[in-house]
């Protein structure tokens, strides 16, 4: 439960887990409506792709409209999550389908499945930041977009 006291939020570290878990839901298809409600204004997200960090909610669901579109049911299952203090760690697995264009490449209609790592700092009940890793090259191989050895 958020604590509210003259303008000052304060937030426990069992709190700080719940937003963390919501917020990873934001890469479930159809839920950008967490971003609005849970991103801090300054949110800054960082993941190898893009290579540059993404900087405030709008620009972070203009990423997740751009992945959609490749992975239009996409799910996000969060399978650890452990918080001290302001910080966050989750361990997730992303699931969709590959129907639309995704990261320049063409749709495969196959099933893709990447898991990776995501922490997020929280600030007065709000995600300042996140920043996380997937298993990319998994994901390139699954697409196409990279040939595995021994792949032909």
């Amino acid at each position: 439960m958020l604590l509210i006291s003259k303008e000052v939020v304060t937030v426990s570290t069992k709190d700080n887990k719940i937003i963390a878990h919501r917020f990873a839901q934001a890469w479930t298809a159809g839920s950008l409506h967490i971003v609005d409600e849970l991103a801090a204004p300054d949110i800054v997200v960082s993941y190898p792709i893009p290579s540059e960090p993404i900087l405030g909610p709008e620009a972070f669901k203009a990423f997740l409209t751009g992945l959609f579109e490749g992975l239009p049911d996409a799910t996000v299952t969060v399978d650890d999550i452990i918080a001290e203090d302001d910080k966050v760690a989750c361990r997730w697995t992303m699931q969709g389908t590959h129907k639309g264009p995704l990261f320049g490449f063409a749709a495969i209609g196959r099933s893709v499945q990447i898991s990776g790592f995501t922490f997020y700092r929280i600030a007065d009940g709000k995600v300042v930041e996140e920043t996380g890793m997937g298993n990319t090259l998994n994901l390139m191989q699954q697409i196409g977009a990279v040939i595995s050895p021994g792949q032909t």
